[in-house]
């Protein structure tokens, strides 16, 4: 596993303009903001894109057959996968989150570390949707398949705020009992997210592992 982590980090690493273009994105875009969280999830989550592009790389010119003709196994693969996708996610979120620190020292901005947490588990989200069909349908088919559940989520999410609107349900109001709600229950119903959240991740896994399974190459 540690000469696949080695691997996706060079790859990673060779876009360097990338990521240098982020930081300098984030630098100006916070230097014109005085809530910075959004543009922070965005080019968190946007990072978790780039290292998921590990898998084109090990798609291109039969580069399954290679890799694994080398003392590599399927489940070591995806597990390695999603470390590596995590990890990164996690080193640019905390790398992210200083700049803006920094930048605050110059232009006082809205600064809370408790955002660090929806931000990761945006990306927990995006990863354990994105992964298994990157496996399952490749780099290219897969953006198709990405585009089309989007759109099914968005139809979905839409047609229930339409019947709760007209059911004399609003988010403003959903919105201001949750705020209204006691710290003890705060905390209660981030337990219940993050346990959502992680449990989606573990069945993404399971996805994953048996798509490797099946896959011939």
């Amino acid at each position: 596993m540690k000469g696949l982590f080695i691997k996706d980090c060079k790859l990673t690493l060779a876009n360097n303009r990338t990521i240098l273009f982020i930081g300098i994105a984030i630098l100006l875009i916070c230097a014109s903001m005085d809530e910075p969280g959004m543009v922070l999830g965005y080019v968190t989550v946007l990072c978790t894109m780039i290292s998921l592009g590990t898998i084109s790389y090990d798609e291109f010119n039969n580069g399954y057959p290679y890799l694994f003709s080398l003392p590599v196994t399927r489940k070591t693969y995806v597990l390695e996968k999603y470390l590596f996708c995590l990890s990164y996610s996690a080193v640019f979120l905390v790398a992210s989150f200083t700049l803006l620190f920094l930048v605050s020292n110059f232009k006082p901005v809205e600064l809370d570390i408790t955002t660090m947490a929806p931000i990761m588990a945006s990306c927990i989200l995006v990863l354990s949707l994105m992964l298994p069909i990157q496996l399952k349908y490749g780099s290219e088919k897969s953006r198709l398949v990405i585009i089309v559940i989007m759109a099914g989520i968005f139809a979905i999410g839409s047609g229930v705020i339409l019947i709760m609107t007209k059911c004399g349900i609003y988010m403003e109001d959903i919105e201001q009992k949750i705020n209204n709600l006691p710290p003890m229950a705060d905390s209660i119903i981030a337990l219940i997210i993050a346990g959502i959240v992680i449990a989606i991740l573990l069945m993404s896994y399971a996805i994953s592992m048996r798509i490797m399974r099946k896959k011939e190459f």
